[in-house]
């Protein structure tokens, strides 16, 4: 799924099925076609990032820069055939946008969709909302200042690494489940405290998340962001910061099968775990 705002530097570093972003707006590609009968001829001003599902594009209203998505749908048969049923990520993306910020979370706000049948693409579908100049996917942050062994940098990436744990949480005691949740789904602007605004909302679900859902939604945010030389440590420690003091989540999260799996991935065993030994990380493992 594409994210929906990224600064020029990160756009396409993660979709592998990305086409090379251009500087020029190609007059017959899906974006461009699909924004001059939503925004009006020549008002896209350049394209952030084009692919197989859609693109992202720049365009000037009332003195602000916006975000315009296209999403053809094109991109997986079960959400082409969604689509025939009714199921509208865009509509939703702005009804979670609205529900989230008034729940206090964080988020790159979507604030307009709507439908866009093109001859190649008839159930294609848009969003408008806010661009970040200068944003950066938390994942691609972490690149930037630590790309492979630990730097200078490093305590700077586990304060943002932590925060992810704490919008986690956020969420999941608002209500929610993203059902994505991932570095590459948190955007960092720099000079802005480092906040950290949440992307991709057309996945999120109004839910009080179970506790399956609370230990998947963890492991894949801390499997997909960080590979610490001491895992077993790591995991155990986010599962802590995410309980906040709360013992009966923290004991249900650290004995869920999504944590020991994600541990057994690194060589650990769930009896280990359980019996507390200190766990030794492979030789010549880097952060």
């Amino acid at each position: 799924m594409l994210i929906q705002f990224r600064s020029e530097q990160s756009v396409g570093l993660q979709d592998s099925g990305a086409a090379s972003v251009s500087a020029q707006l190609s007059a017959d590609s899906q974006l461009a076609r699909a924004a001059a009968l939503v925004l009006g001829p020549g008002v896209l001003r350049r394209a952030l990032q084009i692919s197989e599902r859609g693109g992202l594009g720049v365009f000037e209203r009332d003195g602000q820069l916006q975000v315009f998505k296209l999403m053809n749908c094109r991109s997986h048969w079960r959400k082409r055939f969604a689509r025939y049923f009714g199921w509208n990520p865009a509509r939703r993306a702005v009804e979670q946008s609205q529900l989230l910020e008034r729940a206090g979370i964080a988020v790159c706000p979507v604030t307009d969709s709507g439908a866009i049948p093109l001859p190649d693409a008839p159930k294609a579908l848009w969003t408008i909302g806010r661009y970040f100049p200068d944003g950066i996917t938390l994942r691609d942050y972490k690149k930037q200042l630590q790309p492979r062994r630990r730097s200078a940098a490093h305590p700077e990436i586990v304060r943002l690494y932590e925060r992810g744990i704490d919008m986690l949480r956020g969420l999941h005691e608002a209500g929610f489940m993203h059902r994505d949740f991932h570095s590459g789904n948190l955007l960092v602007v720099p000079g802005d405290a480092q906040q950290l605004y949440l992307l991709d909302l057309d996945t999120v679900t109004r839910r009080t998340p179970s506790h399956d859902r609370r230990a998947s939604e963890l492991c894949r945010y801390v499997q997909n962001f960080v590979e610490p030389q001491n895992f077993e440590q790591v995991v155990l420690d986010a599962v802590a910061r995410y309980a906040g003091g709360d013992q009966s989540i923290l004991e249900r999260l650290k004995r869920s099968r999504q944590v020991m799996a994600l541990l057994r991935e690194k060589g650990v065993l769930a009896k280990d775990i359980l019996r507390g030994r200190q766990w030794k990380p492979p030789q010549g493992s880097e952060l």
